[in-house]
């Protein structure tokens, strides 16, 4: 795990230690709830050791001093990243969370994520998915309960990192790698490398699969691994791309990143075939896109856009 530059230079493993809680502690106290026990835990360990203290008021200037340079939330954040290094500290959206304590994570309809965890992996969270992360000295894991990620794994061999849904575990062998969680099944897609899926409630042996593969199941079969275009994992980045891919498909596919949703009522246009590249965060220009490529046109509409045959289309 890369750690971050320390308020003191310190090479005793005691003194690691301190720096250690003395960054948990400063991340525990800033988050939204803290009970009165944890306040009491908090004012006994500082009180035990003079270097208790002298750790925590290292960590408190730190803290000042980037408030003095641009007092703003982003900068906050950015402030405990740089605290998490030293002791496993992952934050996520406004938590913080340890590597022995758990950390959720819930994303509106239209909502994206980006987010470096505490080992250095990167996450990307889909519109309208819920998950935890819960992260400790033997093992990666997020606990995915419905929605989409993607994740970029950050090496750590003695640490494993793994995907868990209701269905199955999704274990990781140095890759970057989808995971797409309905009420039916659960979709993997591989980018790079290699992850190893496993049932534990089904006689079914472990199954892996590679990059540009993908493959389903739910919680008695894997389905076999078949070749899949992971340009499909371009929304982490913003994007969604379609290569002649029916209207009706385009749609659905924007409406789980747009906070208006698009209503394809007539359903002559459901297999015009469209081709292009969408911003995600742009969602005026992806339906003036549309308007361009699919000769329809949008009317807003009881809290939806509806799509119709344009007026020149028709003629």
């Amino acid at each position: 795990m890369p750690v971050a530059s320390s308020p003191h230079t310190t090479n005793s493993p005691v003194d690691e230690r301190i720096q250690e809680e003395a960054a948990l502690w400063f991340a525990r106290l800033r988050g939204d709830e803290v009970s009165d026990y944890e306040h009491a835990d908090f004012a006994a360990w500082l009180s035990a050791d003079a270097r208790h203290r002298s750790e925590y008021d290292a960590f408190q200037r730190m803290w000042d001093a980037s408030a003095e340079l641009r007092p703003t939330k982003p900068r906050r954040r950015q402030v405990l990243r740089t605290l998490s290094g030293l002791a496993g500290i992952a934050l996520i959206s406004g938590w913080v969370t340890q590597g022995w304590l758990d950390g959720q994570m819930a994303t509106d309809s239209g909502e994206l994520r980006h987010v470096t965890l505490a080992d250095g992996s990167i996450l990307d969270v889909a519109p309208e998915t819920r998950l935890w992360v819960k992260f400790d000295t033997e093992r990666r894991r997020i606990e995915l309960d419905k929605g989409r990620i993607v994740v970029a794994v950050a090496s750590d061999r003695l640490r494993p990192f793994e995907v868990a849904t209701d269905a199955g575990v999704i274990r990781d062998i140095g890759t970057r790698f989808e995971v797409d969680v309905d009420e039916v099944r659960t979709r993997v897609s591989v980018a790079e490398g290699m992850v190893e899926i496993d049932l534990p409630s089904s006689n079914t042996p472990p199954q892996r699969v590679g990059a540009g593969e993908m493959t389903e199941f739910n919680a008695r079969n894997i389905s076999n691994a078949r070749p899949v275009d992971t340009t499909a994992l371009a929304w982490a980045t913003g994007q969604l791309l379609f290569d002649a891919a029916p209207l009706a498909e385009v749609v659905e596919e924007l409406n789980r990143y747009r906070k208006t949703p698009i209503r394809l009522s007539d359903p002559s246009l459901e297999s015009i075939r469209i081709s292009g590249v969408f911003l995600i965060d742009d969602e005026n220009m992806a339906l003036q896109a549309l308007q361009q490529v699919a000769g329809v046109e949008f009317v807003a509409q009881s809290g939806k856009v509806e799509i119709r045959r344009s007026l020149e289309g028709q003629q």
